[in-house]
C-alpha cells in the first residue's frame, strides 16, 4: 500500500459573500485540508508500523525460535496431559464412541458366529449319521427304491447255513410285505423247513415293519409248518402278532376216512398252540373264502368236503408208486393272492386229484409257486393247460428240485420253463420280487432257466430189466430206489432216474449198434450227476461216464 499524497492549498481569491462572525470559505477550506494532511500523515505512519509488523511476523513465524516454542509448548502439554485431553476430548470423543459400538457389534457377531459354528457341527454330525442309515438301509434291501416297493420273498427262511444235503430241504415259506399304504406289514405262508424259525423271524424283524396281519399254512408236513417252529414264532419279541390271524386249512376234513398215517394230532396241537397264545384263527371251510390285508386280497381254494372226496382212496406217491397211506397231499390249501393288478398262487403240494380239481385256480396267475416243490411225476392235463405264469419259483426239496429237474424236469417244471422264467430256492437262494407301486414286477437276481428235453415222461421200466437191452431210442423211468436196486447195468449206486436213449446219428434208427444212454438220477437227492455210456458194435457198451453239475 503507497503513502498518501497530502493535499496542497490552491484557492481562488474570493471575497466572502457575508462579513460576520464564521469563517469565509477560504478559511474553512483550510482548516479542513490541514486536518486531511493530518489523517493522512497519520494513516502513513500507521502504515509504516504495519508493514514493520508483518515483516516482523513473516519472518518470526517463519523462524527457528518459533518453531522450537511450538515444539516446547506441545512437549509441554504431552506431559502434563494438557494434548491428550484435548485429542481426546475434542478430537476422539465421536471416534471413541462409535469405535465402542463397533466393538460391541463385533462381540456380539462373535458369540453369533459360534452359535452357527456349533450348529454346523450338530448338523454335519446329523448329516453322517443320515448317510450311515442310508449306507445300512441301503445294505439291507440291496437297493433304496426296493425298499420303498412292497416285496415278495420265497423261501430260504429257514436254517440253511451248511451246503449239505440235509441243508438242502427248505419246503415252501413265502413272506408277502406291504408298503406304502397304511397297512404296512407282513403276510407268512408256510413256516418252510428247517429245525426252528430264526431266519423268517429275523427277515421280517429286518423289514421297513415287523407286524405280521396274517399266517396262511397250507398243510401239516413238517416242511411247511412244526409245533416247535409255531411257538417259537409266537413267542418271538422281534416281531408283532398282536394282530395276526392264522388260516388254517381243510375245515371239513375227515380225518376218520384216511388210510394210515393222519396228521390229525399235528392239526390239534397247532390250534391249541393258537389258542394258547390268544391268537384268533380261522379253518378254512367254504371254497373261494376271501380276506383283504389292506390292498392284498387272498382267497383260499381246495377246501370243501366235495373235492376231499375224491382224495382219501388215494395212494400213489409223487413217483406214482402205489403206497398203504393216503396221499395226504392233495388235501393242501390253495392260496390265490390279488395284489396291484398280479395274481400269485400257491398250491401246496397238491398232486394229480388235487390238480385236476383246482385246475381253474391256476388259469390266469401270473406268479406261481411250482406245486410240490416240482417232484411229482405226472401231473393232470387240465392242470398243465391251465399254467401260463410269466414267473414260477421252485422252492427246493433236494437237489433234484434245480440240478435235476432243468434237465429232465416233471411235467408241471417243465409247463412253467416253456411259458416263462422259472426260479429256484435250490442251495439257500432267498428269491425276491418287489413290486413297484404302479405294479412294475422286479427281480433281485436273474433265473435260472435252462433248455429242458421234451416233456416226455416216458415207459415205466420194470423191475430187474438190464440196461443193455434197452435198445430203442426213446425216454424211461425208474420211479423209486427200491425199483433203482433191482436194474442191471446201471450206473452204480444211482436211485430213480430217467434214462434216454438215443441214436448218435438222427437219421440212423439201427437198433443193435450206435446208440447213447444217458442217465440222469432225478429222484436221488444226494446225486445230482449225470452219466453217459454209448454202444459201439454190437452190444458192445462202454463205462458209465458221469458229469458234475457246477454251482455256476
Amino acid at each position: 500500500m503507497s503513502n498518501i499524497t497530502p493535499f496542497r492549498y490552491w484557492c481562488h481569491k474570493v471575497l466572502p459573500l457575508v462579513y460576520d462572525d464564521s469563517l469565509s470559505y477560504y478559511e474553512l477550506l483550510c482548516k479542513v485540508v490541514a486536518k486531511l494532511n493530518e489523517v493522512i500523515e497519520l494513516t502513513d505512519e500507521t502504515k509504516e508500523i504495519v508493514d514493520t509488523l508483518k515483516n516482523y511476523v513473516n519472518n518470526y513465524f517463519g523462524s527457528p525460535e518459533f518453531q522450537q516454542l511450538i515444539n516446547d509448548k506441545l512437549d509441554q502439554m504431552a506431559q502434563d496431559g494438557t494434548l491428550a485431553k484435548i485429542i481426546n476430548e475434542e478430537l476422539f470423543s465421536g471416534l471413541n464412541t462409535r469405535l465402542d459400538t463397533v466393538e460391541a457389534k463385533t462381540t456380539a457377531n462373535a458369540t453369533q458366529i459360534e452359535t452357527n459354528k456349533n450348529d454346523i457341527t450338530a448338523l454335519n454330525t446329523k448329516t453322517t449319521q443320515l448317510n450311515a442309515g442310508l449306507n445300512q438301509l441301503g445294505s439291507s434291501n440291496r437297493d433304496i427304491k426296493a425298499r420303498l416297493n412292497s416285496n415278495i420273498v420265497f423261501a430260504a427262511l429257514s436254517d440253511n447255513a451248511a451246503n449239505t444235503v440235509a441243508n438242502k430241504w427248505f419246503g415252501n415259506c413265502c413272506v408277502l410285505t406291504m408298503l406304502g399304504d397304511n397297512s404296512e406289514g407282513n403276510i407268512v405262508f408256510d413256516f418252510g423247513n428247517g429245525k426252528d424259525a430264526s431266519v423268517l423271524i429275523s427277515y421280517i424283524a429286518s423289514q421297513k415293519s415287523n407286524k405280521v396281519y396274517g399266517v396262511i399254512i397250507s398243510h401239516y408236513h413238517d416242511d411247511h409248518v412244526t409245533l416247535a417252529k409255531l411257538n417259537q414264532f409266537l413267542n418271538s419279541t422281534l416281531i408283532d402278532t398282536s394282530d395276526c390271524h392264522f388260516y388254517l386249512p381243510h375245515g371239513e376234513i375227515d380225518w376218520s376216512a384216511f388210510t394210515g398215517v393222519t396228521y390229525q394230532s399235528i392239526e390239534t396241537a397247532i390250534i391249541n398252540s393258537l389258542e394258547t397264545h390268544n391268537i384268533q384263527y380261522t379253518q378254512v371251510y367254504e371254497e373261494g373264502y376271501k380276506v383283504e390285508f389292506g390292498k392284498v386280497e387272498v382267497t383260499f381254494h381246495n377246501v370243501t368236503a366235495d373235492k376231499f372226496g375224491d382224495y382219501y382212496d388215494y395212494k400213489y406217491d409223487e413217483d406214482m408208486d402205489i403206497t398203504e397211506n393216503t396221499n395226504y397231499n392233495n388235501f393242501s390249501m390253495i392260496s390265490k393272492v390279488a395284489f396291484k393288478g398280479h395274481t400269485i398262487v400257491l398250491p401246496g403240494d397238491v398232486e394229480q386229484p388235487g390238480e385236476k380239481n383246482n385246475a381253474n385256480v391256476v388259469a390266469g396267475a401270473d406268479i406261481f409257486v411250482v406245486n410240490h416243490h416240482g417232484l411229482n411225476l405226472k401231473s393232470a392235463d387240465e392242470w398243465i393247460d391251465a399254467l401260463s405264469p410269466s414267473i414260477s419259483i421252485l422252492c427246493a426239496y433236494g437237489v433234484r428240485s434245480e440240478r435235476v429237474s432243468f434237465f429232465a424236469p416233471a411235467p408241471v417244471t417243465k409247463r412253467c420253463a416253456d411259458v416263462g422264467s422259472v426260479w429256484s430256492t435250490v442251495n439257500g437262494v432267498r428269491q425276491t420280487l418287489y413290486i413297484t407301486e404302479d405294479g412294475n414286477l422286479k427281480a433281485a437276481i436273474s433265473p435260472i432257466n435252462r433248455p429242458a428235453p421234451p416233456n416226455e415222461i416216458g415207459q415205466l421200466i420194470p423191475d430187474g430189466t438190464d440196461f443193455n437191452t434197452i435198445r430203442t431210442p426213446g425216454t424211461y423211468f425208474i420211479q423209486n430206489a427200491a425199483h433203482a436196486n433191482t436194474m442191471i447195468n446201471k450206473p452204480a449206486n444211482c436211485g430213480a432216474g430217467k434214462l434216454i436213449c438215443i441214436a448218435p446219428n438222427q437219421n440212423y434208427y439201427d437198433k443193435s449198434e450206435d446208440l447213447v444212454q444217458f442217465y440222469i438220477p432225478m429222484f436221488s437227492y444226494a446225486d445230482p450227476g449225470i452219466y453217459q455210456r454209448y454202444q459201439y458194435g454190437v452190444n458192445t457198451w462202454s463205462k458209465w461216464y458221469e458229469y458234475k453239475p457246477t454251482t455256476e
